[in-house]
């Protein structure tokens, strides 16, 4: 019989090497590891004090992080500082290990609790960071946000792999293609937003989510839409964004319907309904703490007021 290839031997060894160590670990340990693993591209500490905390019994986030420490003294967990954000410190489950490690996430009783904390923690994290990249530091908080870019997406497939969906699950995807809105502006990557809208979307329908959340998605998918040039659906989706917000009475959802009507009257060269539309948008949102869509709508508004004085 041949040997077998000494790559895949020395994978084998250092499997059989994590096997070895989690037999050594405290529960504690083995807690905190296997419910690390359902970070991807790495976490910070307030992180783990959220989602890793509670499977330890640790309200204030010292001990949990005694319990990184250690693991990270038996090599089962990675502290480092990412590249574009030096000084900033997070942690992994090292490469060898991710695989084994989730294996024993999905054994146990509390995974499904473990994942619901970590949608929750950065679904969080990204609505608060997420408005902060357009004020003043926001270069930073974006830096901040994208790091989470990795964790943020891998919730957005959880909530897609559950089939049929589920009002949790349709809220779950939504959520998370709407939190990478902000990258979407600043990167211009509009055509992977529209991408991640459209599935989110797609397992909302005959759902009864939120009438404002869906409102919300479908006016970013306009918002990318236009980014690239407009579709015949756009209309429709706005018209939908409508009746969802005079539904939900949320000022701040009316004055993104009127700027999505403004900018859709722009790209049907219709200025004086765009300015009009924009004019709306700007009284609506000055009453809401809303940095990135009164920014929009003034932006809107000053590129009508350009148009008609070169047309002047």
């Amino acid at each position: 019989r041949s040997p077998a290839p000494t790559g895949a031997l020395s994978h084998e060894t250092l499997l059989s090497a994590v096997a070895w160590s989690w037999g050594q670990l405290h529960p504690d340990e083995q807690a905190a590891f296997a419910i690390s693993s359902v970070f991807h591209g790495g976490f910070s500490r307030e992180a783990a004090v959220a989602v890793v905390g509670p499977a330890v019994a640790d309200d204030t986030g010292m001990y949990v992080m005694e319990v990184l420490n250690s693991l990270q003294q038996r090599s089962l967990i990675q502290a480092y500082e990412p590249g574009d954000n030096p000084g900033t410190v997070r942690y992994r489950v090292v490469r060898v290990a991710q695989g084994f490690a989730r294996e024993r996430l999905i054994d146990r009783n509390d995974g499904a609790l473990a994942m619901k904390r970590h949608a929750d923690f950065l679904l969080a994290f990204a609505e608060r960071k997420g408005p902060e990249c357009f004020l003043a530091g926001g270069l930073e908080r974006l830096r901040d946000l994208r790091l989470e870019l990795p964790n943020l997406n891998a919730i957005q497939h959880r909530a897609l792999r559950v089939q049929p969906p589920t009002i949790r699950s349709a809220t779950r995807a939504l959520s998370s293609a709407l939190s990478l809105e902000p990258i979407a502006i600043l990167r211009s990557r509009y055509d992977e937003h529209a991408k991640l809208l459209d599935k989110a979307l797609a397992a909302s329908e005959r759902l009864h989510v939120d009438p404002a959340l869906l409102a919300r998605a479908l006016l970013a998918r306009v918002r990318a839409s236009l980014a690239l040039g407009g579709t015949r659906d756009d209309e429709r989706m706005v018209d939908a964004a409508t009746v969802l917000a005079e539904v939900d009475g949320d000022v701040r959802l009316l004055g993104q319907v009127e700027s999505a009507r403004g900018r859709h009257m722009m790209k049907r060269r219709k200025l004086n309904e765009a300015r009009k539309h924009f004019q709306r948008a700007v009284k609506l949102l000055q009453a809401t703490n809303s940095p990135l869509h009164l920014g929009l709508a003034y932006v809107g508004l000053g590129e009508t007021n350009q148009i008609n004085q070169r047309l002047e």
